[in-house]
């Protein structure tokens, strides 16, 4: 290995043992005040839960070696 080679292996080497210690080292975000920021999270509104009453209909059309040709689904959901 040339003169140059080991030059950029130890620089190398050097970089990353400093990357890992200041990605050790920071600060994480869970770590940080939030008053005077802004937030990351926005806030969640609230939702009215609904109940619906569902009805399905299936009219399937099947060939002569038993296979479906056609399947026609109909739903009609209305809110209670």
């Amino acid at each position: 290995m040339t003169d140059g080679n080991k030059l950029v292996l130890a620089l190398l080497a050097l970089g990353g043992i400093f990357g890992f210690i200041y990605f050790i080292s920071r600060p994480s975000i869970a770590d940080q005040p939030i008053s005077g920021q802004r937030a990351l999270v926005r806030p969640v509104k609230a939702r009215i839960a609904r109940e619906y009453e569902n009805t399905e209909t299936w009219d399937i059309k099947y060939d002569d070696d038993g296979l479906p040709t056609k399947v026609v689904i109909s739903r009609k959901a209305t809110e209670t």
